[in-house]
């Protein structure tokens, strides 16, 4: 969005911002760049060789302070990156763990009902069905007479 500039105002673009002081003149650009991805190993590393290499002088501390710097933004972004995935294993884990109890629940129904169909006593079963096959024809053969029935049938 276009907004007109007003001296330390937070300039806000791409997820990041960026403070500018001072009076624009027409013309005048800044560029934003974006530190070079690091392990936090390499960053370590790379700041540890700094505090080696510099000396107490004032030059020094101003070129410490920015390694400093680049440094704690390299380890937060890390500290960031590590969370997401963190968080997106645990997410993972969260779908494998219930799918491995639906699995569980879906293999101990499975077993029941094997056992059931195995223990079943088929000739029994079969007794029983034609049984009440039986009765439900009957049943149903009543209801067609019965309905068939009216009160001009019995004068």
């Amino acid at each position: 969005k276009n907004v007109a500039y007003q001296p330390g105002q937070l300039i806000e673009f791409g997820g990041t911002g960026v403070r500018v002081s001072g009076g624009p003149v027409v013309g005048d650009t800044f560029i934003v760049t974006s530190t070079n991805k690091k392990s936090m190993l390499a960053t370590l590393e790379e700041f540890s060789v700094q505090l080696r290499n510099l000396s107490d002088s004032s030059e020094d501390r101003g070129q410490l302070e920015k390694e400093l710097a680049n440094a704690l933004a390299n380890m937060n972004l890390a500290q960031t990156s590590l969370l997401e995935v963190r968080s997106s294993v645990g997410a993972r884990l969260n779908v494998v763990e219930s799918t491995r109890s639906n699995n569980e629940d879906v293999k101990l129904s499975t077993q029941a009902n094997l056992s059931t169909l195995q223990d079943l006593d088929w000739a029994s079963e079969v007794s029983k069905l034609s049984q009440e096959t039986f009765i439900l024809e009957a049943a149903q053969a009543s209801f067609v007479r019965i309905s068939k029935l009216s009160l001009f049938n019995f004068l």
